[in-house]
């Protein structure tokens, strides 16, 4: 177990000692797994029979030292070698390797630097062309430019027998010359430096969250008459369709001008003939016909765009209906704010809409059965009023008709015979009603004085009461078995509705009358402003 240990670290020493020959700084991954130490073992990488080929040899920073690129196994590197003494146990180690990213198993057989040694420009295997830019340093072939994200390739040869064998820049770098063993020579033109720089700087583009030193915000627009991007759109398009029009015109006036200048030449060199040559100025109008032609094509046209325009009228018309109907028909008011004489309070309308149609319509059915209701309930009672009245006199009536009778008979009236008997006996019978009467009265007088008070309670009652609340209880008449709830008490969905339709109603009326008076405010504040103005004009006028 021991034995195998010693072997393992061995191998793993070894393994690092290649690695660090090789540049690679990587740490080997450690193994924590102590149960199975066989299984993990470092075996030494098998190296070919055959030693690869050196295909690229380059100058260092020293005269001992250059840089070389293998084929095979040793491809994907750039290996830094030097002449001068080296340990034993490094030798035939190279000082450095650097992997080149992507190229795993591609070689490099070529490669030349700019003159502002900033980018290298690579031959590959498989007949592409890699430029690789170089950081700045005193040597630019000694960074390790290997080892970079950040290139660019372009692939123009065979990709299999198409390995690039020279590569070389013109005399001004502005072109690339490249010849592969598939036959073919390529010439690329190369982008100067400065564009490079540019583009480059242009690409690196900044986050929105950041900003520079030197830069300013953007105001918003705040000008309430600017053009939103809509308007803008719209005003740029009947813009372009005015000018075409007025080029249009322009057009038209120039062709006519040269037609006037071609007549009065015409004219002037016909003046010029002699008299028996000379043409009659009938002679030079156009066939009648043909101008009438041109009349009734041009009052066509003219016809023409008169319905055109009014259908484009009508149709805005109708648009501009809709719109109103949709959505300021519905409103109440308009927008209207009324702000004070010193800017500081500012009061707006009810933005709120009418009581809709259907609405007011249920509404004046609603009040017009209640309307019903209210009458039939008042002749109903007016009914029975008049049949109260038309019931006959009471005793209580008739003794007041007997005793006025009796007071308008004379007492001391003297007759004789059969007459005077019978008035006699009505006087008698008059006589002890009245005394009856009086008997009545002084019975209801005493009656009214032995009556309580009306705060007066009955001690029995007083006694059953308190017995009733001691021992009995409070019972509601609504837990009732055999409770039935008044009609007028009972709550319905067409009450509820009423309910809800006379508060909307209310709220409505609220809103409508504030809007009224701040409308009549809006009024009396412009009439004054009037005022006001009339009242400087005059004084300038004074003055």
């Amino acid at each position: 177990q021991e034995a195998k240990k010693e072997a393992k670290e061995k191998a793993r020493q070894k393994e690092i000692e290649r690695r660090k020959a090789r540049g690679i700084d990587e740490p080997l991954e450690e193994d924590d797994d102590d149960e199975e130490p066989d299984e993990f073992i470092y075996e030494p990488l098998e190296e070919p029979d055959e030693p690869s080929q050196a295909l690229l040899i380059v100058q260092g920073d020293n005269p001992q030292s250059f840089w070389l690129n293998m084929s095979g196994f040793d491809s994907g590197y750039i290996y830094r070698c030097s002449f001068g003494e080296i340990e034993k146990e490094s030798y035939g180690e190279p000082l450095q390797a650097l992997p080149m990213s992507g190229m795993d198993d591609i070689a490099v057989h070529c490669m030349t630097f700019s003159k502002s040694q900033r980018y290298v420009y690579l031959g590959l295997s498989n007949g592409a062309v890699r430029i690789l830019p170089l950081p700045s340093g005193d040597n630019p072939a000694a960074p390790p430019f290997g080892e970079i994200e950040h290139h660019w390739t372009l692939s123009m040869h065979d990709n299999h027998n198409g390995h690039i064998n020279e590569i070389k820049l013109s005399f001004d770098e502005s072109h690339l010359f490249t010849i592969g063993c598939d036959g073919n020579f390529f010439v690329y033109e190369v982008m100067p430096e400065e564009e490079v720089d540019k583009a480059i700087a242009m690409a690196k583009l900044f986050s929105p969250r950041m900003r520079g030193e030197d830069e300013q915000f953007l105001e918003d627009i705040v000008d309430p008459q600017a053009y939103s991007i809509e308007d803008a759109k719209q005003k740029a398009e009947h813009d372009k369709m005015v000018r075409i029009a007025e080029e249009k015109k322009a057009g038209v006036r120039r062709t006519i001008a040269a037609m006037r200048k071609q007549f009065k030449h015409l004219m002037d060199r016909n003046e010029e003939l002699p008299s028996e040559l000379r043409l009659s100025r009938r002679e030079f109008q156009m066939d009648p016909e043909i101008k009438q032609q041109i009349a009734e094509e041009t009052k066509d046209r003219i016809d023409i765009l008169n319905k055109e325009l009014a259908w484009e009228s009508a149709k805005h018309e109708i648009a501009l209906k809709k719109l109103n109907t949709k959505y300021k028909d519905l409103l109440d008011k308009d927008n209207i704010s009324v702000i004070s004489f010193d800017n500081r309070i500012s009061v707006s309308v009810f933005r709120h809409e009418k009581l809709p149609e259907a609405v007011q319509q249920l509404q004046h059915q609603l009040e017009t059965s209640k309307l019903d209701t209210v009458k039939s309930q008042h002749s109903k009672l007016f009914d029975m009023k008049e049949g109260e009245s038309s019931l006959g006199e009471t005793p209580g009536d008739s003794e007041e008709v007997v005793d006025k009778h009796s007071e308008e008979i004379p007492t001391e009236a003297i007759l004789k015979g059969n007459v005077g008997e019978k008035v006699a006996k009505a006087l008698h019978w008059l006589e002890t009603l009245r005394k009856k009467k009086e008997a009545r009265k002084r019975q209801w007088d005493e009656l009214y004085a032995k009556k309580p008070e009306e705060d007066y309670n009955d001690p029995a009652d007083v006694i059953a009461i308190k017995d009733a609340i001691d021992n009995m209880g409070d019972f509601k008449l609504k837990t009732d078995k055999n409770y039935v709830v008044p009609d007028n008490l009972r709550i319905n969905a067409n009450k509820k509705l009423i309910q809800l339709f006379d508060l909307q109603d209310l709220i409505y009326n609220m809103k409508h009358d504030f809007n009224t008076k701040l409308v009549t405010l809006r009024d009396k504040k412009l009439l004054i402003v009037e005022q006001f103005d009339k009242f400087i004009k005059e004084l300038q006028d004074i003055q």
